[in-house]
């Protein structure tokens, strides 16, 4: 055996085989399924975020920004762009659309019953520049999309998900309604923007420099099989309504028949 075939293979820091660009494609677009739990998580994170921020207690804000799923569609989203999968493009802005409103309306309840002092008003009033923001996003989208990748790194993602600004603007765009606020929701606004665009564009580069594009026909078949198990799902809970209202139709029937045979026993 020669020197030259005993040495190890150095592989480049981006590469990744297809088994693991297939695995962590799988996991993100489960991840990124809006379900239940998805929507169950991001209620907690709102309800715990806005809290946060109308008694000024980073604590809580950060504490809010750990539980919050809303990083997954964003990397879902570069990835479809990666794969030029128009399907996955829009499930992604779907659900980052409806998290958003979603999150808004928990903002407003919450700080309907919890009003506090809007300190963080103070904050954001005199934000950094938009830079600095987006430079951040940039790094935040960067260290996600690299350790998503790098499955022994997944453990550094709740670090990466609390420098991922996410909930805390979009929290505050709601602190701002209610209180008549609107600077504070515009420049809230503002900043969730451009910490979308930031970390979805550098997770965009890290998925094409890792070499995803090549996996847009295992993309669109993960999306088509999360779609036929929707409908699948949807279909079993019709059924289900359907046998129900069949059920208290026979009931119906029973208690018209029980009416029909007092009124006939009155009459006699």
């Amino acid at each position: 055996m020669t020197e030259e075939s005993t040495t190890p293979v150095k592989r480049s820091v981006l590469w990744a085989s297809f088994f693991d660009q297939k695995r962590s494609l799988e996991k993100l677009i489960e991840e990124s399924r809006a379900d239940g739990d998805f929507y169950f998580f991001l209620s907690i994170s709102a309800f715990i975020t806005t809290l946060g921020l109308l008694f000024d207690n980073v604590v809580i804000v950060i504490g809010g920004m750990l539980v919050a799923p809303l990083l997954y569609p964003i990397l879902a989203l570069s990835m479809g762009i990666t794969t030029s999968n128009g399907d996955s493009i829009k499930r992604s802005f779907k659900t980052i659309g409806q998290s958003a409103i979603y999150v808004f309306l928990v903002t407003l309840i919450t700080s309907v019953f919890f009003r506090g002092e809007v300190i963080t008003q103070d904050l954001l009033l005199s934000p950094p520049p938009v830079s600095i923001f987006f430079l951040v996003a940039l790094a935040a989208g960067l260290g996600a999309a690299f350790s998503w990748v790098k499955q022994d790194l997944s453990s550094l993602l709740p670090g990466v998900a609390v420098s991922v600004a996410l909930i805390p603007p979009l929290s505050a765009v709601g602190i701002g309604v209610v209180h008549n606020d609107f600077m504070l929701s515009l420049n809230a606004l503002t900043i969730f923007l451009v910490n979308l665009f930031g970390i979805g564009f550098s997770a965009l580069v890290i998925f094409s420099l890792f070499g995803f594009s090549r996996l847009q026909n295992v993309e669109e078949k993960l999306i088509v099989n999360e779609t036929v198990d929707t409908l699948v799902r949807q279909k079993a809970k019709l059924q289900k309504s359907k046998g129900q209202i069949k059920e208290v139709e026979r009931k119906l029937e029973e208690v018209k028949e029980k009416v029909k045979e007092n009124e006939l026993r009155n009459q006699e």
